[in-house]
């Protein structure tokens, strides 16, 4: 029983045998019609070799649930997902198979990767429609899309770059093709890792952990060199990444620590000096904060890019309301770089308890990022 499906309130399915038929009964009588009618044959082939269902073809189709409702049971359940601005769907499990090639050689690639040694059943298909619905990633229509690697263009701070989300036996790999300004590895990673965590939990799986490609030369899969995975593991101590079949650990690289959060992508320092050299540098030896005018926005930005991915969190550690940040991400459709410079206006023009917390200063703002909150 799905409560919460609007549409679907007032039926409970006892055997979802039957919506499997249903399922079989659409893509049947889509193809029958799209060969029946010379107008739409072009939809045949767009169902075929680009996985897209368009819902106009459909409108006669009967079964024990209507056109409508099986779609949004579909899109529930992250088999299908509506692409904007048409009547089509995205339905990736209908795709033919492609032939993978590994792109062990580049830290352009990260790897999704699960403790049991192998990927779940249909979970990279949820997982494409879950990044098209939650992060709007749209299908790179000028290259071939397979049921096991989509193409996609992943929008940050008003650019789009071409992502390849593809699916072996063993992992996901995820490879940016093209260099990015920095921050953009670490977004396409938090889209990633929100939609596994949500995707897992609905379909009951453990959540996955991530790694690279192992550089161990000397590292073998059976009797041949094969591209393998590493998984990463973090300490106080070391960033380094773990290989699956010899145990053998390799430090990571500065270009590999780009895909995870701000705080992984320094070098270790000591608390005293860290406190020290916020101290001199930002807040003045008497420890008395520089107050902000809305003609320092540039300057602050330029300080905190790196944490445009962590952007709420630290404007809540900079005391600006949660129902301020909702507006600022839906107004900049969640876009961090947008939101990032929208939530450090909105703090420069004191849109918060001030009397309270005090006037925007270095002081605060190192305070703010210096807690969990904030990025640590």
């Amino acid at each position: 029983y799905y409560s919460d499906i609007p549409i679907l309130k007032k039926y409970v399915i006892i055997d979802f045998q039957l919506i499997f038929d249903s399922i079989s009964k659409i893509i049947i009588q889509h193809l029958d019609i799209a060969s029946e009618h010379g107008a739409h044959l072009k939809y045949k082939d767009i169902f075929k070799q680009k996985g897209q269902l368009d819902t106009s073809v459909l409108k006669d189709v009967k079964d024990c649930l209507k056109v409508d409702e099986l779609l949004s049971l579909l899109n529930h359940r992250h088999i299908i997902s509506k692409i904007e601005s048409t009547n089509m769907f995205f339905m990736p499990s209908v795709l033919p198979k492609g032939e993978l090639s590994y792109n062990q050689s580049s830290t352009s690639s990260f790897l999704v990767l699960f403790d049991h040694g192998y990927c779940p059943v249909g979970l990279f298909c949820a997982a494409t429609t879950r990044l098209i619905v939650a992060h709007k990633w749209e299908i790179n229509t000028n290259e071939s899309q397979f049921r096991n690697e989509i193409h996609f263009y992943c929008s940050c701070s008003g650019k789009s770059y071409h992502v390849i989300f593809s699916a072996f036996s063993a992992h996901y790999e995820v490879c940016l093709k093209e260099k990015a300004l920095p921050g953009v590895k670490y977004i396409i990673y938090q889209n990633i890792n929100d939609v596994f965590g949500k995707v897992c939990d609905d379909m009951k799986y453990p959540p996955p952990s991530y790694g690279f490609y192992c550089p161990g030369e000397s590292c073998k899969y059976g009797d041949a060199s094969y591209p393998h995975p590493a998984k990463c593991t973090f300490s106080d101590e070391s960033k380094q990444m773990k290989c699956y079949y010899s145990g053998k650990l390799s430090d990571l690289t500065e270009e590999h620590k780009q895909w995870f959060p701000p705080q992984l992508q320094v070098q270790m320092v000591s608390q005293e000096q860290i406190k020290g050299d916020v101290s001199r540098s930002q807040c003045g030896e008497g420890g008395q904060g520089c107050d902000f005018t809305e003609d320092d926005l540039v300057d602050l930005i330029e300080e905190v890019i790196d944490l445009a991915a962590n952007w709420h969190s630290l404007g809540l550690a900079l005391r600006i309301k949660v129902a301020e940040l909702d507006t600022i991400s839906e107004k900049n459709h969640n876009d961090p770089i947008k939101c990032l410079k929208y939530m450090l206006l909105a703090w420069l023009q004191q849109r918060y308890d001030i009397k309270k917390f005090g006037l925007p200063s270095w002081r605060m703002l190192c305070q703010a990022i210096s807690k969990p909150a904030g990025g640590n």
